[in-house]
């Protein structure tokens, strides 16, 4: 019997010990050793899962990742993919993780190393005639390393370290078949006991070298008349921000990406701000005279409706990347973890309990909706904003939010409030089509309790859609919505207004995708349906609702008469541009 420990098995047992509960890829050559050796270790805590491309693999990890920390920073979202192909599509995924600090470590099988340079399959190894995988994975990630026998623990606890600390990321170890397959050296001394044990202590020690800043940031709250906070996606379920906010009475705003990172039902929450936002926020806003931004760098989709006025604004912004904020004279920004601000914030609440409850803003209200006038519009259907209307009173069933890049998720963003137990997710990193129907799969086997809602266009399914047969197969208890339309919406929202209307590229003949669900499963395994209209849609719902087992499901909106969806660009473009699409009122 072989008893020799490879460096397979090695990564197996670190997976275990890491706790990270699934191993999301798609199997091949060159990495399914680890997969046997996963299979082999035969742990309670770390399992395969067999996706159906290497894309919907890093979505997943993705979710769980982003889903799972909130509640331990130790959480690592892990993924792999066999050589060539796979890892050019894992790469997809793993760059969305990489622009939105998600930790995730992506496991990439290559051929051996004695076939390097000399014609190996798939080989990756950089020439004339060869893809360099090592600088295309260090450009998309904190770390990358190609395993060595010599070097293999250390490679793999700088990998797992950088991904957990600082501003988190993915991190990349390029695993040759041949060293795979060799003997793993013996576990060194300094390899940390538990998860945990990756953290660092550099975060706090930094907030201490900050205590100067701390005081001024302090200060200038207690000195300014208006103040206002953005929540960004880290201040999800973060107590102490509420508690603040709750005693002090400063107005909170949150963004985009994560608009259920402050109560919406708190009475100091104004709306979200950006381009899909709301007037009332966007209105205090300009006439507020500080600005704290927590977990946001206030990038350009956040702050392009209001640029004017935040650079007069006294602002500062707390992230643990400060790379990408705006270039104005009056902001000042800290990298840090913004969860380290709250807890200092909320040593200065006895002082400022009550300063700001004086302040009043504008009811949140929503911009009412335009069709677009064209041939479809007589057609039986939905509106994008009828659905969401249907949709509202079954949200509290949901834990997990999903909306997909497009104009569905620009609308439910600005439409629907959100219940203060759901958390809900934009992927703004990268913003590719599709993220949200996997992702969904592995935040859902992150969670513990509670069902997932994917907020999704038709165009992101016909990309991603085969992903939802890993959610079947295992039963979870995800729903969801497809907006048909046939067409990418945000794109033909564009043409009309930048091109007169000229569409191209941008429509499709129709597709059933009740249909194309139904034939992902077995009798019993999918709850389906397919709906023309508001009234059907709530029944529908409520259908899905009453089911006597948690189960996943699939519900397709005819949606055949055109909005302009919430959108600030398109809104101004609406009134400013020359040739403006005819638009009428619902």
């Amino acid at each position: 019997m072989n008893t020799k420990i490879t460096i397979s098995d090695a990564i197996a047992s670190i997976l275990s010990q890491l706790d990270v509960n699934y191993l999301f890829g798609v199997s091949g050559a060159n990495i399914e050793t680890l997969h046997d050796a996963v299979h082999r270790l035969d742990a309670h805590n770390v399992e395969s899962v067999l996706c159906k491309s290497e894309v919907g693999a890093a979505f997943m990890a993705d979710g769980y990742a982003r889903h799972k920390r909130p509640y331990n920073k130790a959480a690592l979202g892990v993924c792999c993919s066999t050589s060539g192909g796979g890892m050019l599509n894992l790469a997809v995924g793993v760059a969305e993780a990489r622009a939105s600090g998600i930790p995730l470590l992506a496991l990439v099988g290559c051929p051996p190393s004695v076939m390097e340079g000399q014609g190996a399959f798939q080989d990756a190894s950089g020439g004339l005639d060869r893809v360099d995988g090592y600088s295309l994975w260090s450009a998309i990630t904190k770390y990358t390393a190609v395993i060595t026998q010599a070097g293999f623990w250390s490679q793999i606890y700088e990998a797992i370290t950088q991904a957990l600390n600082g501003f988190c990321g993915p991190v990349a170890l390029l695993l040759p078949r041949d060293i795979m397959e060799s003997e793993a050296p013996p576990c060194p001394d300094f390899w940390p006991l538990s998860p945990k044990d990756f953290l660092t202590d550099t975060e706090n020690r930094v907030c201490e070298s900050l205590d100067t800043d701390l005081d001024d940031l302090i200060q200038a709250i207690t000195g300014c008349s208006a103040p206002l906070i953005v929540a960004g996606p880290e201040m999800q379920g973060n107590a102490e921000l509420q508690a603040f906010c709750h005693s002090t009475g400063i107005p909170v705003v949150t963004t985009l990406e994560c608009t259920s990172a402050f109560p919406n039902s708190h009475p100091r929450y104004i709306g979200s701000i950006g381009v899909a936002g709301h007037s009332a926020a966007h209105n205090y806003l300009q006439t507020c005279d500080l600005v704290l931004s927590l977990g946001s760098q206030l990038e350009g989709m956040t702050r392009a409706p209001f640029e004017k006025a935040l650079q007069q604004k006294n602002t500062w912004i707390v992230n643990r990347s400060v790379s990408s904020t705006p270039n104005y004279a009056n902001l000042r920004s800290i990298k840090l973890s913004p969860t380290l601000i709250t807890s200092r914030l909320s040593t200065a609440k006895a002082s400022l309990k009550d300063k700001f409850n004086h302040i009043t803003f504008d009811t949140l209200i929503h911009v009412t909706p335009k069709l677009v006038k064209h041939d479809k519009r007589h057609n039986p259907g939905l509106t994008t904003s009828e659905s969401l209307i249907a949709l509202q009173p079954h949200l509290d069933q949901f834990s997990r939010v999903f909306m997909d890049a497009g104009n569905c998720a620009a609308s439910a963003a600005h439409y629907l409030t959100l219940p203060d137990h759901a958390h809900s997710t934009i992927a703004l990193g990268m913003g590719g089509m599709g993220y949200a129907i996997c992702a969904s799969t592995g935040a859902q086997l992150a969670g513990d309790t509670g069902k997932s809602l994917v907020i999704c266009g038709d165009g992101a399914f016909l990309m991603a859609g085969m992903e939802i047969h890993t959610a079947i197969e295992r039963q979870l208890p995800i729903l969801w919505v497809i907006f048909n339309d046939s067409q990418h919406g945000m794109c033909t929202s564009r043409q009309r207004f930048h091109f007169e209307s000229r569409l191209t590229c941008t429509q499709y003949s129709s597709v059933n995708f009740q249909g194309v669900a139904r034939g992902l499963a077995g009798e019993n395994e999918l709850w389906t349906a397919r709906v023309h209209d508001q009234q059907q849609l709530s029944r529908k719902l409520a259908e899905y609702s009453a089911l006597p087992i948690q189960a996943p499901g699939v519900i397709e909106l005819i949606i055949n008469k055109e909005e302009i969806p919430p959108f600030f660009p398109l809104s101004v473009m609406e009134t400013t541009h020359h040739h403006p699409a005819a638009v009428e009122t619902t």
